[in-house]
């Protein structure tokens, strides 16, 4: 089987193709350029493992949330080839590939077993003083999501995933006392991912990253990620036919209004203004 997962959710085009088991990966700057690099990228890669489009049995693409010119171009870009090729897609949700990236990160470094379970939550910046974010449990086989994607402040995540682990601590003393049943009482291990994370206040993100297992604001294998995503989507469906390639966009404004730049850039100013009389 040949599969191409296409992803310009974020400021980095992605892609992989992925033969059999093996995955064959491609990272390059994004940005404006990236409905331009597309498929002239992916072309590319697919000379060089000797491939043409004929020889591709299905696509994946980056679903979102994320940028929302990225999002479009490649679902444009699926949905011609689908029907040019006569072939499936199947959606990955791209704060997916973030928790993905950092399961990896954290068997690397050592911190994760292959089969281990684990718990990971993302955010990611979404621009406008926000972050996209979401949970997701690895049974140590699949991914299994735990929420739906939100965009919050890094303020309303960070209180909101303390909040999540509190309620995990009781779960667990609960189950420590005679005659409860200690099944289902802790998700186990944390890792937290995204690039959101630089955003959230020191105060509320400390207490986090004490407890973590892997703290991972930086994506390390982008693409690698999207391609064991792609062939884990592949295999449990559903797929998608071109006129259901469609983004995951969660949120539905592009840029603040000019009285909220105005209003954002004062806020900045006052704060320089206190810290400084302090």
């Amino acid at each position: 089987m040949n599969l191409l997962a296409l992803d310009t959710s974020t400021d980095r085009l992605c892609m992989a193709l992925c033969s059999g088991e093996a995955v064959h990966a491609h990272e390059e700057p994004g940005g404006p350029q990236a409905s331009q690099r597309l498929l002239p990228a992916a072309q590319a890669l697919l000379v060089q493992r000797g491939l043409t489009w004929r020889d591709l049995d299905g696509l994946a693409f980056g679903q979102g949330p994320g940028a929302f010119t990225g999002l479009r171009g490649t679902c444009a870009a699926v949905q011609g080839l689908c029907l040019g090729l006569g072939v499936s897609a199947v959606a990955v949700p791209s704060l997916l590939i973030v928790a993905e990236d950092a399961r990896q990160q954290a068997l690397d470094s050592g911190q994760l077993k292959p089969t281990q379970a684990c718990t990971v939550a993302v955010a990611m910046d979404a621009r406008m003083g926000q972050v996209y974010d979401d949970q997701a449990h690895w049974d140590g086989r699949h991914w299994r999501p735990m929420t739906s994607p939100l965009v919050r402040s890094p303020s309303e995540v960070a209180e909101s995933w303390q909040t999540v682990r509190a309620q995990e601590a009781d779960r667990v003393h609960q189950a420590e006392r005679p005659g409860h049943d200690r099944q289902g009482a802790a998700q186990g291990t944390w890792l937290y991912a995204g690039s959101g994370l630089d955003l959230m206040p020191l105060e509320l993100a400390g207490p986090l990253r004490h407890r973590a297992a892997l703290w991972a604001p930086h994506v390390a294998h982008r693409g690698a990620a999207l391609g064991r995503c792609a062939v884990a989507a592949w295999a449990a469906g559903p797929r998608l036919d071109a006129a259901q390639v469609m983004p995951w966009y969660v949120r539905d404004r592009v840029a603040l209004t000019t009285a909220e730049r105005r209003a954002q850039g004062a806020s900045a100013v006052m704060g320089l203004a206190t810290g400084q009389a302090r």
